[in-house]
C-alpha cells in the first residue's frame, strides 16, 4: 500500500468512527433534553449513524490488517 492510499484509508476510518461516535452522542443528547428515552424516531436515526460507523470502521481496520 503506498502512501497516498493509506492517507485515503485513514481519512475513511477517522470519518467512520466520527459517524459511529455521533450516532451516540446523538441519542444520548436527544434523549436527555426531551426525555425521551424510547422514541422510535430517534432509534431510527440511531439505530442508522451507529451500524454505518460501526461497519465503516470494522472495513477499514480489517483492510489495515491486509
Amino acid at each position: 500500500m503506498n502512501e497516498e492510499e493509506r492517507i485515503i484509508t485513514s481519512i475513511a476510518r477517522w470519518f467512520y468512527i466520527l459517524i459511529l461516535l455521533s450516532g451516540i452522542a446523538f441519542y444520548l443528547s436527544w434523549s436527555m433534553m426531551y426525555n425521551a428515552w424510547t422514541d422510535l424516531g430517534v432509534y431510527a436515526i440511531t439505530v442508522i449513524l451507529v451500524f454505518f460507523g460501526l461497519f465503516g470502521t470494522l472495513l477499514y481496520w480489517k483492510k489495515n490488517e491486509d
